[in-house]
């Protein structure tokens, strides 16, 4: 009778064919590895944090805050914390300050955004929200459509941060991709040093809220 195998053993189970572990490729034993080595790396990386937290916990958190978490949230929550709690108070009372600004600045770039969604003609004069297909793969997602005065629909996109070589490579990709689609329109406060516009893509600036907003905006045909 032969000898029962020990299927349980990582050295079996690196013996094995890849159709008996139920994978049909490399590149699924590449794609688990890369996962793999993202949770380890996070791990580690939320360790040496929590390490830290005490000893310097300004940069600690300033760290934590820059590199959101990916596998580990509640870890990522307890080691800023951590940190929050061993600053010296004054550097706390300064990090709230900015962290409340950073919530009111995030609110006003979606008001912003609301605020062209809504009403578009205050920023192109004679545009009007239209309905349009806004979602042709997840590549291609923008935020919506308008239609200018003279009739034609535009797709457009907004950028919170100002408009970034990403945000351009995601119009000009979607306008590359959705058929009938010629040009695109992409919404922010401003254009970043050094980002060139192809042809086919416009920029709006919105600068104010609805309320006090004074002018009518750039024209943007």
């Amino acid at each position: 009778m032969p000898e029962a195998v020990d299927t349980h053993t990582m050295n079996t189970l690196l013996a094995r064919p890849l159709d008996l572990l139920g994978l049909q490729s490399l590149p699924q034993v590449q794609a688990i590895a890369i996962h793999a080595a993202s949770v380890f790396g996070e791990a580690a990386w939320l360790e040496g944090c929590l390490l830290l937290a005490e000893d310097a916990p300004v940069e600690t958190h300033e760290a934590l805050r820059q590199r959101p978490p990916t596998h580990f949230p509640e870890i990522h929550s307890v080691a800023m914390e951590r940190a929050y709690r061993a600053m010296p108070r004054d550097e706390a009372r300064d990090l709230l300050c900015e962290i409340e600004q950073e919530a009111v600045d995030a609110t006003l770039m979606r008001d912003r955004c609301d605020q062209f969604r809504r009403a578009p003609h205050l920023f192109v004069p004679g545009a009007r929200p239209a309905a349009a297909v806004t979602f042709l793969h997840r590549s291609h997602d923008l935020d919506g459509w308008i239609q200018l005065s003279d009739g034609e629909v535009l797709p457009w996109l907004y950028a919170p941060g100002g408009v970034g070589h990403s945000a351009v490579a995601d119009a000009a990709r979607y306008v590359a991709g959705a058929l009938g689609v010629e040009r695109a329109v992409i919404v922010g406060t401003h254009v970043q040093a050094g980002v060139v516009l192809p042809p086919e893509l416009i920029f709006v600036c919105v600068v104010a809220p609805i309320a006090t907003h004074n002018s009518t905006g750039p024209e943007a045909a």
